[in-house]
């Protein structure tokens, strides 16, 4: 335990790990005595999103309506999936204009 001394004298005792949550009870960081801190967030669906941590590795997750991870990348290099960050939405037109070529649409 650390108790500390404000300057207007107010005093608090702080107890490892501290743990800080959101409004649905997800902890959202932690902190032990050694100095190691992990935080996280969440999404409406109180899914977790990203994690980092004091050694410098991270991760984030996309999730689909199911509940199921559509896209993981890690601080390591992992990645699966295809994030919605990596989808563009483009017109035949762009399409074409992008790869230099004419194409016809078959319906």
């Amino acid at each position: 335990m650390i108790n500390l001394t404000f300057k207007d004298g107010r005093k608090l005792d702080v107890v490892y790990p501290i743990k800080l949550t959101d409004s649905s009870g997800n902890i959202v960081y932690c902190q032990r005595a050694d100095g190691y801190w992990s935080k996280c967030k969440y999404d409406k669906n109180d899914l977790q999103t990203f994690f980092q941590d004091s050694n410098g590795y991270w991760e984030k997750k996309e999730w689909n309506s199911n509940g199921k991870i559509t896209f993981f990348k890690t601080s390591e290099g992992v990645k699966r999936g295809t994030s919605k960050h990596d989808v563009v939405e483009m017109t035949m037109e762009e399409i074409c204009k992008s790869i230099g070529k004419n194409v016809k649409v078959i319906k």
